[in-house]
């Protein structure tokens, strides 16, 4: 039973501030979003999960930052989005990367305002599932749902004495600590395997090298390489449909490789909210996908799914919305607005996939094709002209040098969903006394 100490209250009952982005006239055009400067204006892909990922960062000059009123992050700040992918958050710290920071649309911010919360508290239970069902139920349209701020405001939370919120977030505080740090491994593991890809395949690094006649030690040393494999790239460029490519490279179809399997819409009325084990599976929308583990709060029959199923180690792309993002490390359906990446043989390894559907040139052929669509609905056509340049030797060099990377990946985001599910699990049984700290 509930401790008789304990309240529970929706949260403009407490004394939480809720703080959302400047949308006057001064709101930053794309032309005034830069690809360095003053102050970091944040968008959605900065929030994938529960932790800030800045691998894909936007900014604002001084004299816009001067103008902008409200969304300036302070210390302790929660980010919360509201539009789009809703219910990702991450918490603003000292030691987070930078220090000017401001918030895009479709996100707001909470401030704890007095010492009757423990911020580390309200986190965590902003990231539990039973807030998440909460804004399952509230939020409003579908190829772009949003939790308007006084539906926001509506959502309940649990608040025990301080001393014993400090506790409990002592205890959570552990499991959040192993998913930050996992997601922050994976973070790296991915961007060391994007620096790669990027160097061998997008700017030729070693055969720009060598063709401006840098010596082999130092080319090897450089970039890593054996001899064998310093052999292997060429030392001159050739012309081709995509602009010079390295001698004796292809440019061919990324569709040669791989198919892009659409899935499918069960229809909303079919939609629930409880998972029953053997009775239905999570179902994935656009909004759903992201780098960071299950955030899926919608189940379906799979009778009505009609085979679009994924497993755990398939990579998935959203087309629709929330524009190329990626998603791997989970099982279940998944909606018209997303792609199911099918390989037609083994030529291209799935870190070699993972990293190109996350390269800026992919991501720059669905801009193409989508065009000024809020909803997108010409992306997929860019997928018959997505091309590589490619070497049969070199992506087998690539493919061998990292194989460990992608299936370290899955365990990462297997452990994130296990201990997801703990926390989870252990807040409402810390919530209502079972377990006493």
């Amino acid at each position: 039973m509930q401790k008789s100490n304990w309240k529970k209250c929706k949260i403009r009952d407490t004394s939480i501030e809720i703080i959302d982005g400047d949308r006057g006239k001064h709101y930053p055009k794309n032309n005034e979003l830069l690809p360095h400067g003053f102050c970091l204006f944040l968008n959605t892909k900065n929030l994938p999960g529960s932790v800030f990922d800045f691998s894909s960062t936007q900014f604002i000059s001084q004299e816009k930052d001067s103008a902008l009123r409200k969304g300036k992050l302070q210390n302790n700040d929660i980010v919360f989005t509201t539009r789009g992918t809703l219910g990702h958050l991450a918490w603003f710290k000292d030691n987070i990367l930078y220090k000017n920071v401001r918030i895009n649309s479709g996100m707001v911010i909470l401030r704890n305002k007095d010492n009757l919360i423990d911020t580390k508290f309200l986190f965590l239970q902003l990231a539990s599932s039973f807030v998440r069902k909460q804004i399952a139920g509230l939020s409003t349209g579908s190829a772009q749902p949003q939790l308007p701020i006084k539906d926001f405001l509506n959502l309940e939370i649990y608040l025990p004495p301080i001393e014993e919120q400090k506790r409990i977030a002592g205890v959570l505080g552990a499991f959040d600590d192993k998913i930050e740090l996992l997601q922050k491994q994976n973070t790296t593991l991915e961007n060391m395997a994007k620096a790669l890809f990027k160097s061998w395949f997008v700017d030729f690094d070693v055969v720009h090298a060598k063709q401006q006649g840098q010596p082999k030690a130092a080319v090897m040393q450089q970039y890593h390489l054996t001899e064998e494999l310093y052999n292997l790239f060429p030392s001159s460029f050739e012309p081709s449909a995509l602009g010079p490519i390295p001698t004796g490279w292809q440019v061919k179809k990324i569709t040669e490789f791989v198919n892009f399997e659409k899935g499918i819409e069960p229809g909303s009325k079919n939609y629930t909210h409880q998972f029953a084990k053997g009775i239905n599976l999570p179902f994935y929308r656009v909004q759903d996908i992201s780098s960071y583990g299950n955030k899926s709060q919608t189940f379906v029959s799979p009778e009505l799914l009609k085979n679009k199923i994924f497993d755990n180690d398939d990579i998935l792309v959203s087309l629709d919305a929330t524009l190329g993002r990626v998603f791997i490390g989970a099982y279940g359906g998944f909606s018209s607005g997303i792609r199911k990446i099918i390989t037609k043989n083994d030529s291209l390894s799935k870190t070699y996939i993972l990293c190109f559907l996350r390269s800026s040139y992919f991501k720059h052929m669905l801009e193409q094709y989508a065009g000024s669509e809020t909803t997108i609905k010409h992306a997929g056509k860019a997928i018959d002209h997505l091309q590589i340049v490619y070497d049969q030797k070199i992506v087998d060099n690539f493919n061998d040098n990292l194989k460990n990377i992608f299936p370290k990946l899955l365990t990462n985001l297997d452990q994130i969903q296990t201990l997801t599910e703990m926390r989870d699990g252990l807040l409402p049984r810390l919530i209502s006394g079972k377990i006493r700290v």
